[in-house]
C-alpha cells in the first residue's frame, strides 16, 4: 500500500532489511517501537517515529501495548492515531499457500513468526477496541482471525 499513510514495523532488524527501498516507493510516515532510550536512538538515526511501548496485552491507550507480535502493534497504532474504523489487509495468521507472508519468507536475518502462537493475543486486543468503540473489520483474504468482522476491501474504498 504505497499510498497508505502509516508503515509500521516492530523489529529495527526488519527497517535495516527494507529501510532503503521502503523510502524509495513510500512516501507516508514510517513508525516502529521502543521500550528503552537505546532503542528510541536507533529509531531516531533511522528516521523512524518511535513510540513507546510495553510489553502488555491488550489495547494500549496511552503507548503501546506489543501483544508478541508486528500485526497487533499496528492496530494498536492506528488506535492511538486517532483511527475509529481499522481495515485490516494481509491479517492471514498462518501459512497460507505454504507462504509465511504473502511474498514468502523473509530473509534469513529475520523472523517468520509461529502465527499460530500470535491469534490468541488478538482476542483481549478486540474486545479492548469493541469496548472503545472502534470499528474492526478485518478484509484478508485468508485468515486465522476470527476475533474481528469479516469484510472485503472493495467495500471501503
Amino acid at each position: 500500500m504505497p499510498d497508505a499513510d502509516y508503515l509500521y514495523a516492530c523489529d529495527l532488524v526488519w527497517w535495516d532489511v527494507h529501510l532503503k527501498d521502503v523510502k524509495r516507493t513510500f512516501k507516508g510516515e514510517l513508525y516502529t517501537k521502543y521500550r528503552d532510550d537505546t532503542e528510541k536512538a536507533k529509531a531516531d538515526e533511522r528516521g523512524l517515529t518511535a513510540l513507546k511501548g510495553s510489553s502488555n496485552a491488550g489495547l494500549g491507550r496511552s503507548l503501546l501495548h506489543f501483544n508478541s507480535n508486528s500485526g497487533a502493534q499496528a492496530i494498536n497504532l492506528a488506535y492511538l492515531l486517532g483511527a475509529t474504523r481499522i481495515i485490516l489487509l494481509g491479517y492471514d495468521m498462518q501459512n497460507t499457500g505454504g507462504k509465511a507472508h504473502w511474498f514468502g519468507d523473509h530473509p534469513p536475518e529475520l523472523h517468520n513468526g509461529t502465527y499460530h502462537s500470535y491469534v490468541p493475543n488478538f482476542s483481549r486486543l478486540a474486545n479492548d477496541l469493541e469496548q472503545e468503540g472502534i470499528e474492526v473489520i478485518n478484509c484478508s483474504r485468508h485468515t486465522a482471525l476470527t476475533q474481528f468482522n469479516r469484510g472485503n476491501i472493495e467495500d471501503y474504498t
